[in-house]
């Protein structure tokens, strides 16, 4: 009747019963008993969130009360509290059910250790704290009639960890409602009275820049790559200086693009980042001591990063063209050396639309198209076609960054005047992060993509743009073709050799009556089916019975005369082994080793 009824989500469902005083009936799919449906909800909202949860840890998420961690933190709480809902008497129990995760999705390797363990620090946080949270909530429910206070459930919230989704559900099943939309306005309020009490990010570990309370410094390094500023603060801690400027032309990390590398005064900058006033802050080695000074950007490195970073833009695009509006940016990482791209798909793609994305973006490079910044205000830029990204907050005035009609993106970052200047793109890695994520990896400019072809023991000739893909396609063809002819050499040399040393050397014994070959101890797990085989043609009178022994037992019967898979079936009993075959040839593996 339900998906929840197949082989993907029972076993976990029937390991569930085991820990609970309560069934799972699919019966009741007709029954339409309404104590019995809550029962299996509850059920399937475990089965269901112990498999995306096992997963999403798997990838590297952890639960946490932001973004992707929260989704994570807030299924292993409802999972937790449809256990209680069911009887489950034992403090932690979901990640018992890991293992069994990884049985039913074995094309999915799972550290069963390591995703077990994650989730039971979660249960044993929550479990301490749902008691005192439950016993809250139903006080306020004795005294409530209609809508709930959304004050209380936002308490829920930030003392017990209760997930607002999961006290809307509580009260839904009781029949009453919460207006969900306050909460923005409650997190926010509790972040203003929070500010200046405790800081988070890279503040929390900087006490000197708490000095600082207000917004004071301004960026103009969109057109400016050196300008003269004026000192405003100045602070130093575990022998670092930390300079506040009136001005700057230095990008500070942020929006997916790492931050300028330049000097203030002759001295190396090593990081530059916004406070949460949004003041640059530069972070030295050095002190310096006049109070106005020279700012000047790493030209190179900047002009590295942004190409890296246009690139990433283009790559978007191209990914919507090949695979459909659906797809989205989940996280962009660009630096001087590379451009990191993370997006949703239904199924790993083929390689041939991966090249397809690759081409677009190198056409685009040889339009040359010119970069253009808008300021406006959101609903302008919407107007304009302007692509947001998940988990961003825009203000009413935003900056743009155009470079074709349907280029067109939110974005405070630094950009490359031209598509030119990108010179190319090459994608070098295009990988699967789990939960159907894909990520790509991409390099940018003849230097890099040159050096990259070398390293990957390719040569090609002195070429420059689409040109140089396109060679390095050809001779990694060529490559590969030259590597696949090797292998079949060396596997025709391999079994000439088999056929020379089984022909050379046969010495024939008896098995249960049948003339026989035996021999277990092959040099190689590769030469049992050949050898096999090979012996089988050569004598047809005779049982052939051959095997490795290296972590596992390798098995192959072979004859002509005898029943090979009754013989084979038999040996296999005795060593817990698998396999199959027919009359001629059966072939397998066991745990065991076999002795004859």
């Amino acid at each position: 009747p339900t998906n929840f009824d197949t082989d993907l989500f029972m076993p976990l469902i029937n390991e569930t019963e085991k820990l609970t005083g309560n069934t799972y009936k699919k019966e009741n799919y007709f029954i339409k008993d309404k104590e019995q449906e809550k029962i299996n909800k509850n059920f399937r909202i475990i089965a269901d969130h112990i498999r995306a949860v096992s997963l999403a840890i798997e990838d590297g998420a952890k639960p946490s009360n932001t973004q992707r961690g929260y989704i994570i933190r807030r299924l292993i709480r409802r999972a937790y509290r449809a256990g209680l809902m069911l009887g489950v008497k034992e403090e932690t129990f979901l990640n018992k059910l890991v293992s069994t995760v990884s049985q039913v999705l074995d094309v999915y390797p799972i550290d069963v250790e390591k995703v077990s363990q994650v989730i039971k620090k979660e249960e044993v946080a929550f479990a301490k704290t749902i008691k005192q949270g439950e016993e809250l909530l139903n006080k306020e429910l004795a005294n409530t009639k209609g809508e709930f206070d959304f004050a209380v459930a936002f308490k829920l919230f930030e003392t017990y960890g209760f997930p607002i989704e999961l006290t809307q559900e509580i009260l839904e099943e009781k029949g009453m409602k919460l207006d969900i939309s306050q909460f923005e306005k409650f997190k926010e309020a509790h972040a203003e009275a929070s500010r200046g009490k405790v800081a988070t990010g890279m503040d929390s570990q900087i006490q000197v820049i708490q000095e600082v309370d207000k917004l004071q410094s301004e960026f103009i390094g969109y057109t400016n790559l050196e300008t003269t500023a004026k000192v405003i603060f100045k602070g130093t801690e575990n022998n670092k200086t930390y300079v506040l400027l009136n001005k700057t032309v230095m990008y500070p990390t942020g929006g997916g693009q790492a931050h300028d590398l330049g000097t203030i005064d002759g001295y190396d900058v090593i990081n530059v980042f916004k406070d949460k006033y949004g003041n640059i802050w530069h972070v030295l080695e050095d002190d310096i001591e006049s109070t106005e000074v020279k700012v000047e950007v790493d030209q190179a490195m900047r002009i590295a990063k942004e190409r890296n970073h246009s690139a990433t833009h283009m790559l978007g695009y191209a990914l919507r063209k090949v695979f459909g509006q659906q797809v989205k940016q989940l996280g962009s990482d660009n630096n001087e050396k590379r451009l990191r791209f993370d997006f949703p798909l239904d199924k790993r793609p083929d390689i041939g639309l991966i090249k397809d994305v690759e081409e677009i973006v190198n056409d685009f490079i040889l339009v040359d198209l010119q970069r253009e910044y808008i300021e406006t205000t959101f609903d302008k830029a919407k107007a304009l076609g302007a692509i947001t990204l998940e988990n961003e907050d825009y203000g009413d005035d935003v900056r743009v960054v155009k470079f074709h009609e349907n280029i067109v993106e939110f974005c405070g970052g630094t950009h490359i005047a031209s598509t030119k200047l990108i010179e190319v793109f090459k994608i070098t890695k295009f990988e699967s992060k789990g939960s159907g994520v894909f990520r790509i990896e991409a390099i940018t400019s003849h230097k890099a993509v040159t050096e990259w072809i070398k390293e990957k023991g390719i040569v090609v000739p002195k070429l420059q743009g689409l040109a140089l893909v396109e060679a390095f396609y050809k001779a990694q063809e060529e490559k590969e073709a030259e590597e696949q002819k090797l292998r079949e050499q060396k596997k025709l040399a391999k079994k000439q050799a088999a056929i020379v040393s089984v022909d050379a050397d046969v010495q024939f014994t008896e098995y249960k009556g049948m003339k026989a070959y035996i021999d277990l101890n092959l040099p190689n797990p590769g030469l049992v089916k050949v050898t096999a085989v090979t012996l089988r043609e050569a004598h047809k009178d005779a049982l052939i019975i051959v095997g490795a022994y290296t972590d596992k037992q390798m098995l192959a019967v072979a004859s002509n005369e005898f029943n090979s898979k009754e013989v084979f079936d038999e040996l296999m009993s005795k060593v817990n082994g698998k396999g199959g075959g027919n009359e001629n040839f059966a072939m397998g593996s066991a745990p065991e080793k076999l002795e004859l």
